[in-house]
């Protein structure tokens, strides 16, 4: 059975006209005959204290309902399948990880669902307002780079994150990162601020390629550019970046040499929420570094990298797992399962 949420976030379903639901494939993920942003069909036909919805099981629905991870967006059709191989919300997020359906666009359907399957089995659920709280947006990466792109591939390689990474924005051409990207099939783009008047044009112009892309998480892997704050406005608090130092301590693009030109015994890595600031966000992650007493640069800075490979991944899957929770400027972090 097919069904089609209500655009206004209600928890109103309707079953999907026949004629829609031929495009859908046997996974019930991906439907490109449903227009974005048009209305959906006025629901009449569902029974919240009726049966479960035709082919779903028992042992489904209780997979749904376990772990209600709801997740809400706005202004979209959701469609899916409630039968098949979908069996919780977590799984159905990676089945559609890489198709054209974002959270925005499924979030709608689930949260129906999960709330007629509660009724029919005399169960509760967050509220509305708890779950827009929990996920606004879609979980599609966008990866911001300007050099080799070491902390790119230390995110593809990772297999919780890889399917997420939807696009590589760099601010040069011909870099190493780009190659890395093209070579796993990530779309890359190419934004030199110097082809825009000013920087606000050039602000606006990133901004709407994000928008256009879906994107919902962006995470700045030694990009070596501030970006205003009509970007941070859309993606505070789902915004990370990387810095090769004990931030506070050492801001800027030249972290690593500043720390051995002071003389300091200790460095290391940052993983922060970007704000307004230079390397001034709530600190996500940090590891320290003995910096020995022979160091240089060519010494230094691959020990720097290793820990950055790890961090950052660590950092991009709790965000992506809705582990971060944000406290002012403290930032406390749920354990993996």
């Amino acid at each position: 059975m097919y069904f089609w949420a209500a655009p206004d976030g209600s928890t109103d379903v309707a079953a999907a006209p026949d004629a829609a639901v031929d495009a859908v494939a046997a996974s019930g993920v991906g439907v490109p005959a449903v227009p974005q942003g048009v209305d959906c069909v006025p629901a009449d036909v569902a029974d919240p204290s009726g049966a479960l919805p035709a082919g779903v099981s028992d042992a489904e629905a209780d997979g749904w309902l376990a772990a209600p991870d709801v997740e809400t967006g706005s202004g979209f059709c959701a469609m899916a399948s409630a039968r098949g191989t979908v069996r919780s919300l977590k799984q159905y997020r990676h089945l559609i990880a890489s198709s054209w359906i974002s959270s925005a666009q499924y979030g709608h359907f689930f949260t129906a669902i999960l709330q007629l399957l509660a009724v029919s089995e005399g169960l509760s659920l967050p509220s509305r307002a708890t779950a827009v709280a929990c996920a606004s947006m879609s979980d599609r990466i966008a990866v911001l780079v300007s050099g080799s792109g070491t902390n790119l591939q230390a995110l593809m390689d990772d297999p919780a994150i890889r399917p997420y990474l939807a696009l590589v924005l760099s601010d040069r051409p011909g870099i190493r990162a780009l190659d890395r990207a093209d070579s796993a099939g990530i779309p890359t783009v190419v934004l030199e601020p110097g082809a825009f008047p000013d920087r606000e044009t050039f602000d606006q112009a990133v901004l709407d390629l994000f928008q256009d892309r879906a994107i919902g998480v962006l995470v700045s892997a030694g990009y070596l550019r501030v970006l205003g704050k009509r970007v941070l406005d859309v993606y505070e608090g789902r915004w990370l970046n990387v810095h090769p130092a004990l931030l506070p301590s050492f801001p800027g693009m030249r972290g690593v040499r500043d720390a051995l030109a002071y003389g300091v015994r200790v460095t290391g890595v940052t993983v922060h929420l970007v704000d307004e600031g230079t390397d001034t966000g709530p600190i996500v992650l940090q590891e320290a570094l003995e910096v020995r007493p022979d160091d240089d640069w060519d010494s230094l800075e691959p020990r720097i990298h290793a820990v950055e490979h790890r961090l950052l991944p660590r950092a991009v899957r709790a965000l992506l797992d809705g582990r971060i929770e944000i406290d002012g400027r403290h930032v406390r972090i749920e354990e993996e399962p």
